[in-house]
């Protein structure tokens, strides 16, 4: 979920992830899409994904998260290079559906109505936040993998109210 929020990805880029392709270095997540993606193109293609280290609270600090998912999982004897992994037999790379199922999970936990919000609310409402916490236009392009602004303007900038207005966000 920390993933999801920090980046604004879709499920199908964070199943798409490779733990050969991610890389911390100097208190920073590096993690290269190096498939094809939904909006891939040719020539163009997402950029690097570079997540800062949270330090003011290691509970929610995405490069700890990182370190110690992989800490944990490696004694799963991984067979595969994706970066999520079932953790029972045969430890396999799970679903982007069940990617999808972990953050419904998620969100259900936090107490979102998840028959109104689906996990790709998530885009619009990591996009907005990260608008509201002061972060770039040209940060939150990036790590969203956008290449115009009218796009984020057009489909991701919403404020996320709970009400029947915003279906379109799922």
């Amino acid at each position: 979920m920390i993933l999801s929020l920090l980046t604004a990805q879709r499920t199908q880029t964070l199943h798409l992830m490779d733990i050969n392709d991610c890389t911390v270095n100097n208190d920073e997540l590096i993690i290269k899409v190096t498939k094809l993606i939904k909006t891939s193109k040719q020539g163009s293609h997402l950029s690097g994904i570079h997540l800062p280290a949270y330090i003011k609270d290691k509970s929610v600090c995405v490069v700890d998260t990182f370190n110690e998912y992989i800490k944990r999982t490696q004694s799963l004897s991984r067979q595969y290079t994706k970066l999520f992994i079932m953790t029972m037999k045969p430890h396999k790379p799970v679903s982007k559906n069940t990617i999808s199922r972990w953050i419904k999970l998620t969100m259900k936990l936090a107490g979102l109505d998840i028959n109104l919000f689906k996990p790709h609310s998530v885009r619009s409402a990591a996009t907005s936040s990260a608008k509201k916490a002061g972060i770039s236009i040209d940060v939150i392009m990036k790590s969203a993998g956008w290449k115009k602004e009218s796009t984020l303007r057009k489909f991701y900038d919403k404020p996320i109210v709970n009400n029947n207005k915003n279906k379109g966000l799922s």
